[in-house]
């Protein structure tokens, strides 16, 4: 499909510093993908240390996705992959670096990225606003 993520990349959030299974830098926000295994996250104290880690990584412009084994395994065309798709193109597509305009994922994933041009009308959830400021902070390559 050709969405790029940092795998294991470290972030930090207030006070402390995460780690997330998967980051992906967009140009309106910032996306953390958690692979969850089923023994982990059953138990009560580590499911409201996941709440507070989301809470923590939410507040500081992060949007947490997370799927179990189960789903990868068994729904990754069907559900994984459209709601990250969704989740890109509504935070303003893939950032990366020397583009002014960050690149979409075509609604039919597999035909991958597609570089809107200016005269595209974007669809209203997407439309993008990039901080220049901003905009090289991360790299993203293909």
């Amino acid at each position: 499909m050709g969405i790029t993520a940092e795998r294991q990349d470290y972030v930090r959030a207030g006070e402390k510093d995460y780690a997330l299974d998967f980051a992906i830098y967009c140009a309106k926000g910032n996306i953390d993908i958690e692979t969850d295994g089923d023994r982990w996250h059953i138990d009560a104290e580590k499911s409201r240390a996941d709440n507070r880690r989301d809470n923590d990584l939410e507040t500081h412009g992060w949007r947490t996705i997370r799927f179990s084994s189960k789903q990868i395994r068994e729904e990754l065309d069907s559900y994984c992959v459209p709601t990250v798709t969704d989740n890109v193109n509504r935070l303003g597509g893939i950032k990366e670096p020397y583009r002014y305009m960050p690149r979409k994922i075509h609604p039919d994933a597999s035909k991958g990225f597609y570089q809107p041009s200016i005269f595209d009308i974007p669809p209203s959830t997407s439309e993008v606003e990039i901080d220049d400021d901003d905009i090289w902070k991360h790299s993203i390559g293909d």
